[in-house]
């Protein structure tokens, strides 16, 4: 999800003024490997596959360049990044890899910890901060 939403602000240029990224990974190549690891799929065969993909979709997909940091940095608007120091799934290092590339600015990154990937989502203070983050500070209304 979160990747996805800088890679389709890039590819396709939505015009949003700020985005939100939720325990976000760095790189598209990561996350193929990732998936190998899982699956227990062999590298070389993951590197065929990307340049099987690479070749079938010439001029419009290169793993490489599908670098999160690198499409944080030319985003334009605010970017807010939540990332729990605790995520199996998606390590912290991924923030810190992003917030490395995208030093400008208007992205900040908001550290949780003890949450990992799930409970995050279900954080009263994260959902605050997000939805304050998008102007709706009072989400939780008087009942918060």
């Amino acid at each position: 999800g979160a990747g996805n939403s800088l890679f389709a602000w890039d590819r396709f240029g939505f015009n949003v003024p700020r985005m939100a990224l939720i325990g976000c990974f760095s790189n598209a190549t990561w996350v193929t490997n990732r998936f190998g690891e899982i699956l227990g799929i062999p590298k070389a065969v993951l590197v065929k596959m990307r340049a099987a993909l690479e070749q079938r979709y010439e001029g419009k997909l290169n793993w490489a360049s599908l670098d999160i940091g690198r499409f944080a940095q030319r985003f334009p608007g605010e970017l807010l990044m939540v990332h729990d120091r605790d995520d199996q799934e998606i390590p912290y290092f991924h923030a810190e890899k992003i917030m490395a590339t995208a030093v400008r600015p208007g992205v900040t990154l908001v550290s949780t910890s003890g949450q990992g990937r799930r409970s995050i989502l279900r954080d009263r203070q994260v959902i605050a901060r997000v939805a304050d983050f998008f102007g709706a500070a009072d989400f939780f209304g008087a009942a918060a």
